[in-house]
């Protein structure tokens, strides 16, 4: 990665992940394994875009900080990184990287810096991604209201493409639930996925961390304020 970095002038590397199972039978689930995969079949030195719908020629991974190195003279300032208002949510490495890209730093793939994430048997249920796909829709979207200026237009597509995977995915499940259950699980994951980005408004956040709700109230309000 620190090759990477000097050789393409970057200001952020990443790079794949992928998950280890304890349970052996999981390992054979295409489901299972790609859900809680991120990469890329893009070559190493390939320019990162955050929500790319034509992909190339950039290479699209989630912009999450896990297998991220970053050039700290350039890409943190020197107030608070992350954004303590989605401290309870998740997703402020999300906005961080998305505030890189809106900057103008550079976030290169490097294809070949691979790390590998236990999962825990207890995030294998189909509840459990289910809830992650609903809170990464959400992410998605609200992130959208929390830069500076406020990105409106990207809001715009989050919605649509929200609609879209809500109807999409629906169908796909009542179609594939007689006949594959990995297909079945999927489109529900883009139903939530769409759902979530259409519900991304105060009063549908919920905690995915461990703050104490006296606290998560003291800093939610800041999630929706601020001025544009």
């Amino acid at each position: 990665m620190f090759a990477c970095l000097k050789a393409h002038d970057a200001d952020v590397i990443l790079g794949p992940v992928y998950p280890i199972f304890d349970s052996p039978e999981a390992n054979n689930g295409a489901f299972i394994c790609k859900t809680f995969t991120q990469s890329s079949d893009r070559p190493t030195g390939t320019v990162m875009r955050p929500h790319v719908l034509l992909r190339r020629p950039y290479c699209y991974r989630t912009m999450a900080t896990n297998n991220a190195l970053l050039n700290a003279s350039r890409c943190i300032p020197l107030e608070e990184p992350f954004a303590p208002a989605l401290s309870r949510l998740g997703g402020e490495d999300v906005l961080l990287s998305i505030t890189f890209y809106l900057s103008g730093k550079k976030v290169v793939w490097c294809r070949e810096a691979v790390v590998r994430e236990q999962i825990p048997p207890e995030r294998l249920s189909l509840g459990y991604i289910l809830r992650k796909r609903y809170r990464n829709g959400q992410i998605t979207s609200l992130t959208c209201m929390m830069t500076r200026p406020r990105q409106y237009p990207r809001l715009a597509v989050s919605t649509l493409l929200g609609f879209t995977q809500v109807i999409v995915g629906c169908a796909a499940a009542v179609l594939f639930a007689p006949f594959s259950s990995n297909k079945a699980n999927a489109s529900l994951c883009t139903l939530v996925g769409g759902a979530g980005k259409l519900l991304w408004m105060e009063p549908f956040l919920g905690r995915s961390y461990g703050l104490s709700d006296a606290l998560a109230d003291e800093v939610q309000p800041e999630v929706l304020g601020g001025s544009s």
